[in-house]
């Protein structure tokens, strides 16, 4: 180990491997993600292109949002680095197992597997949660979002030049080298667990049922919920709204306007988390509202350029609404309970990520390109107005006051009430 790596406290230590192990990561997922529906193409499906290509991309979703809850217990009673593990080791042997399926319902089948092992990075978000000082939590997340944001910038970029001579199965290998890699750099790197553990059983049901008894959780969980699918919405029909608006040059405009979001988080990641560790719920509040403003106006543009303009000050929120919604999420309960909740944040996640691309779709197909921009801007405002409600009760939360218990099922606190 390099001698002043080895002397930084244990925090900063993990703070930097974790931070490498997710862009690792994040990399591995997107080299893949573009170029599955050219997989579902070499497989022999012509007919029913677009409908098998969304089954595959949303079935990982639909099995991560059922065992995400259990992993999220798992890791309370065993530690979060043992899940880390088993998420990039399990990840990385299903996407080898990717490479050789021979139709299209072997592909469907390990992608379905995939998201049963999944969990990488609510477990390395976990980890750092829960083994960092509190006042450097919010720069500590915002720095760890930054990292993955480079690596789903950097994964597409990667994945092209690989699919160029190996086609997608060589994209899927080297995914699976990769993702094998961040979930043995914590080991190789010796990285300190210090967050306290559950000594009792995990049961899963009743550590979904306490977490819902916190108001906080269900507040900011109805809420991701309802962000993550109005998000989405715009999934299917961007792609169609950049070609509308664009003349000339379309795949390089629309691969410049879709990785826009993940620059503005680099950018604004770190710079809004300092701003989260002291007023998260403000920072919430607002990020929520001007978000659903950015998204009127790329609705509104009549041009690439207005459009990449809008985009980037949206992500620019979307930043702000992760890193500040995370935090608040980890400080309504015990270091030993953020395991459960950050894997109820993934099955939330997941699901509305299932949810978002078909609500858009529908609305695009009924009501025109730029419906969805303001189904998203609807969803954000009222989202906002949700959270700005419950502010007295997450200000405390943010400021480090101890909540108010809810009712006991389990030996653990179940956080504010």
């Amino acid at each position: 180990m390099i001698p002043r790596f080895r002397h930084l406290p244990y925090w900063q230590r993990n703070l930097y491997v974790v931070w490498a192990a997710v862009f690792t990561a994040q990399v591995a997922f997107s080299i893949v993600t573009p170029f599955l529906p050219a997989f579902v193409a070499e497989l022999g499906v012509e007919d029913d292109l677009p409908l098998w290509s969304g089954l595959v991309f949303s079935v990982n979703f639909l099995t991560a949002s059922l065992i995400a809850p259990v992993w999220g217990s798992l890791s309370d009673r065993y530690g979060k680095k043992p899940m880390m593990l088993r998420a990039g080791l399990g990840m990385g042997l299903t996407y080898f197992a990717m490479a050789t399926s021979r139709s299209v319902g072997q592909l469907v089948f390990w992608r379905a597997v995939n998201g049963l092992v999944s969990g990488f990075i609510p477990a390395s978000n976990t980890f750092i949660a829960s083994n960092t000082p509190e006042e450097e939590l919010g720069r500590s997340l915002g720095l760890l979002q930054a990292g993955g944001a480079a690596g789903l910038i950097l994964g597409p970029l990667v994945g092209g030049a690989i699919a160029a001579y190996t086609g997608p199965r060589g994209s899927l290998i080297v995914s699976g080298c990769l993702l094998i890699l961040a979930a043995l750099a914590p080991y190789v790197a010796r990285l300190e667990e210090r967050s306290p553990v559950r000594k009792e059983q995990p049961h899963v049901l009743q550590d979904v049922r306490e977490s819902l008894q916190n108001v906080n959780l269900r507040l900011l969980f109805s809420v991701q919920l309802l962000v993550q699918a109005g998000l989405l919405f715009v999934q299917p029909t961007l792609p169609l709204y950049i070609a509308q608006v664009t003349t000339g040059r379309v795949e390089f405009i629309t691969g410049a306007i879709y990785s826009l979001v993940g620059v503005a988080t680099i950018i604004g990641s770190p710079l809004l988390a300092r701003r989260a560790s002291r007023h998260a719920p403000a920072l919430l509040t607002a990020c929520l509202a001007a978000a659903a403003f950015f998204n009127v106006g790329q609705g509104f543009s009549f041009n690439p350029w207005l459009l990449a303009f809008f985009r980037f000050l949206f992500g620019l929120a979307n930043a702000g609404i992760s890193v500040s919604s995370s935090l608040m999420m980890a400080l309504s309960v015990p270091a030993e309970e953020r395991g459960r909740t950050f894997g109820l944040l993934q099955s939330v996640n997941a699901l509305g990520a299932v949810l978002g691309p078909l609500v858009g779709g529908a609305l695009g197909d009924t009501f025109g390109l730029r419906a969805p921009f303001f189904a998203t801007a609807a969803v954000l405002a009222g989202s906002s107005l949700l959270v700005r409600s419950a502010w007295p009760r997450l200000e405390k939360v943010s400021a480090g006051v101890p909540a108010t218990p809810g009712p006991q099922t389990g030996a653990g606190r179940t956080g504010a009430a």
